[in-house]
């Protein structure tokens, strides 16, 4: 089922995994801090601005999802 690999590849696709991870935080955060610069507010409430309109997304999405269905059982 799995091929044999050496351990050097093991290794090394392990740790790029592991460093595209952290690259990728710290591009978000470098852009995040960019944003909060150009609008002249905080860091973090820029990041929590974000948090709270993607919770509210989710929490739309879902309702509309819930009537979506409550309307097919009644068809």
């Amino acid at each position: 089922m799995f091929l044999e690999t050496t351990l050097l590849f093991k290794t090394m696709l392990i740790l790029s995994a592991q460093l595209s991870v952290v690259l990728g935080g710290c591009f978000y955060c470098i852009r995040a801090a960019h944003k909060a610069y150009e609008t002249d507010s905080t860091f973090s409430r820029n990041v929590l601005q974000r948090l709270n309109e993607h919770e509210e997304k989710a929490r739309l999405n879902s309702l509309y999802k819930a009537a979506l269905r409550v309307s097919q059982e009644d068809d």
